[in-house]
């Protein structure tokens, strides 16, 4: 079981529950789920 996540300036966000799923969210440029706020 894996887990895409990212983290940058403005927080902790969620990409997807795979690598493709990330990439998909990432390509079509989808909202990504915070996690945590900076």
């Amino acid at each position: 079981e894996g887990r895409v996540y990212s983290i940058d300036h403005t927080g902790d966000w969620f990409l997807g529950q795979d690598i493709d799923e990330a990439l998909a969210t990432l390509v079509t440029g989808t909202q990504p789920s915070r996690l945590t706020s900076a």
